[in-house]
Formats: structure tokens, C-alpha cells, sequence
């Protein structure tokens, strides 16, 4: 059955309402840390705690929900998914000790854990490899313009309503959005037990190149953690800037990295075909240029321009590197590159945060030391894509690729 290219836009529609919605649920624990602490009489320790347990489920779930998607497809993974992770979000509003709050992120983050692998998948099944670019940088901009929605968002909800209700209007909202996908998105093709596609991990490692994209995201996890945990205390310690300054300076280079990351869809579909390492490397240089600005740019609108263009740079690096997933494995394996990619992205955010803490402790607070490290980082990056050879990746042959094609010859 094929779908309409009515329905396909309707699907990315849902599909980019659930992604805003996942970052909602996810960060609210964090912005609403002052009342909750009260609330279940824990301390800031504890609930930090609380919130790393999120990713005991989260991380694994990322690699499993790629491999369901490749063997099930995306539509019954991603309604299961969501009412999943739904009713976790409901479950968090009646948490009343740290013992049910810890237990319920991790059931949490094993709901919400295969919903990025999943949507990777979903744009090799709808969009022929000519269109994926700018499919896939949708949603990868949706998930940053999320994550900035969600501060303004949920803070004014907090304050209008108490946490645990907050929680229960998400929850409500996710099961709202689970219908109206599965409404949506019912001429989407679902392998039946003849087609089902059965892969392994061997299948995935054996893709030409694929420990270097590995590589790339663990490396793209650990400078969104250099640069978001360490440009806040930057900014007031070294730069002086009050809180409320700090805010914008650090919220503006997040607005600009989405736009951008529109635009890099755009591109890599229009006028860089088959040339996609050539705008990985360019923008990881640029990323280590930004960095380098930031630490010595004279004045403070010249070091927050600066930051942006790093940031801008780590998202279109990341953006470029899971746009080739999507575009060049073969659809079979989509889901489980795309799961192993981001949970490469998610461990890096795990281990690096006490790591660069050390780092500046043994330097003597120097930040210097942290921009070089991140700095080494980009220029690592640039150089591994550069030996990315895309020939080597095409030459595989893709057993699912049909699938795609179809779709996009009933929109004609």
C-alpha cells in the first residue's frame, strides 16, 4: 500500500510534534528541580541522581528500538513508543519518594529510548534517497528548536500549575498525539512475517566505515557536553555577564544551530550529493574556529557571535553525519545505525561531564584548557571525515529499498 504525499506530510507533522514533546518530558524534571526537591524532601544530589537513572533505560533502548524498527518498521514502534512513554509520564506525577522516582525515569527512558533511532527509520521509509537530507535535518532541527521551546514552556506551566499536574498535561498530550499518528499514518507499509527483515549487529559492523560514525557521534556528544555545561559558568566568571545576560548568550547559539540545521538538509539534497564529507569537515573547522573566537574574541557580542558559529558547527557536523545513515546504509540496517549513532551520542553525555570537570579542576579553573580540548575534538572529527568513503557505502546492496521509491512514485 502506498501513501500519499498528503499523508506522508501529515506523518512528519505528528512525527515533529512528538519530538518537541519528548524533549518537554524530558528536561522538565530538570527545570522544575526547586519543587520537586521540596516536594519529595530530596537534595539537589539526589535528584541529579534521579534524572542520570533516566539514561540506565534511555541509552540501551536507543540500539533495541532501531533493530524493532528494521525488523517491524517504524509505525508500530513508534505508536508503542509513545503510549509508552506516555503513561511513564503520567506515573511521574504520582511519585512520592526517590526510591519511585528513580524507578520510574528508568521505565521512562526505556519508553522514550527507541523513539530517536525510529525516526531516523521512518525517513528512509517514506523518502526517496534524493529527499532524505532535508527530511532528516527537520527533525533533527525540531529536537534543538524543542529543547529551546521547552524552557519557555514548561517554566510558565510550572508556574501556573503545580509540577505533577504539568506532567499529567504532557501525559495527556502524548496519548492525543499517539492517535492522531496512528490515524495518519495507516497506509504506511508494515512488514508482514514473509517480509520481515531479520538483522543482527554483525549486519550493522559490517557496513563500510561505520565505526567512524561511531566515533563521529560519541565525539559530537562530547561537545554539546563541553560547550553546554561549561559556556553557562564562562560567561559569569570570566566574562562577567549577570544571569539574565547569560541566558540569552547562552540560548541564542541553540536557535541558530536549528536554522542552520534546516539548511543543511537543503543542501546536502540540492547541491552536494555524493559530497556530503566535504560539509562535515568544513563545518567541524568552523566549529573549532568558533571556539578558538570564543576564548579570545575581545568583547562579549564578539565571544557570543563566536559561540554560535561553534554550535552551528557541532549541529551541522552531527546533522551531516546521520543525514549520510539515512541516505546511504541500507534500509534494512537504518534503525540500528541510526540506534547505535545516538546511543554513542548519549553515553558521550554520560561519562564526559565529570571528566571535563577534572580537566578544569587540575588546570586551576583555566578554561583555556577545556575551549582546547573541545577545540581537539573538531579538528579530529574533520580529519576522520575526510576518510569516509561514500563508494565503499553505496557498494552495499541494499535488500529493502523498494519501500522508499514506492512511496515517492504514488506522490506523482
Amino acid at each position: 500500500m502506498t501513501i500519499s504525499k498528503k499523508n506522508i506530510l501529515s506523518i512528519m507533522l505528528i512525527n515533529i510534534l512528538l519530538i518537541i514533546l519528548a524533549k518537554f518530558d524530558k528536561n522538565l524534571l530538570s527545570l522544575a528541580a526547586v519543587p520537586v526537591t521540596h516536594d519529595l524532601g530530596i537534595s539537589r544530589v539526589e535528584l541529579g541522581l534521579a534524572i542520570s537513572s533516566f539514561y540506565i533505560g534511555y541509552v540501551p533502548m536507543n540500539i533495541i528500538g532501531g533493530f524493532l524498527a528494521d525488523r517491524f518498521g517504524s509505525r508500530p514502534v513508534i505508536i508503542c513508543t509513545v503510549i509508552m512513554w506516555s503513561i511513564f509520564t503520567g506515573m511521574l506525577a504520582f511519585t512520592g519518594s526517590l526510591s519511585a522516582l528513580i524507578c520510574v525515569l528508568i521505565l521512562f527512558g526505556l519508553g522514550e529510548g527507541a523513539f530517536p533511532s525510529t525516526n531516523t527509520r521512518i525517513v528512509g521509509e517514506l523518502f526517496p534517497r534524493h529527499q532524505r537530507g532535508m527530511a532528516k535535518s527537520t527533525i533533527t532541527a525540531s529536537s534543538k528548536l524543542g529543547i529551546g521551546l521547552g524552557a519557555l514552556v514548561t517554566t510558565q506551566l510550572i508556574l501556573h500549575f503545580e509540577w505533577r499536574t504539568v506532567y499529567i498535561i504532557y501525559s495527556l498530550f502524548g496519548f492525543v498525539l499517539a492517535i492522531i499518528f496512528m490515524r495518519s499514518s495507516r497506509g504506511m507499509a508494515v512488514p508482514d512475517k514473509k517480509e520481515r527483515v531479520k538483522v543482527n549487529y554483525l549486519d550493522v559492523f559490517r557496513i563500510p566505515h561505520f565505526w567512524k560514525f561511531i566515533i563521529i557521534n560519541f565525539a559530537f556528544g562530547s561537545l554539546l557536553i563541553g560547550l553546554n555545561s561549561w559556556l553557562p559558568s564562562y560567561w559569569m566568571q570570566v566574562r562577567g555577564l549577570k544571569l539574565e545576560v547569560m541566558g540569552f548568550a547562552a540560548s541564542l547559539p541553540t536557535i541558530c544551530a536549528a536554522f542552520f540545521t534546516l539548511a543543511t538538509g537543503y543542501m546536502l539534497d540540492r547541491y552536494l550529493m555524493g559530497k556530503e564529507k566535504i560539509l562535515m569537515f568544513v563545518s567541524a573547522i568552523i566549529g573549532a574556529l568558533g571556539c578558538w573566537g570564543t576564548l579570545v574574541a575581545p568583547t562579549v557580542p564578539l565571544a557570543v557571535a563566536c559561540s554560535t558559529i561553534a554550535f552551528v558547527g557541532a549541529g551541522t557536523m552531527q546533522s551531516t553525519c546521520l543525514i549520510l545513515v539515512v541516505k546511504y546504509f541500507p534500509l534494512k540496517t537504518v534503525g540500528a545505525a541510526a540506534g547505535i549513532c545516538n546511543a554513542a551520542n548519549q553515553t558521550a553525555g554520560i561519562m564526559l561531564p565529570a571528566l571535563f570537570g577534572y580537566i578544569l579542576m587540575q588546570s586551576g579553573d583555566s578554561y583555556s584548557t577545556i575551549f582546547g580540548t573541545i577545540i581537539g575534538i573538531f579538528v579530529f572529527v574533520a580529519i576522520l571525515s575526510l576518510t569516509i568513503r561514500l563508494g565503499d557505502i553505496r557498494a552495499v546492496d541494499d535488500g529493502n529499498k523498494p519501500q522508499a521509491e514506492n512511496n515517492y512514485a504514488s506522490q506523482q
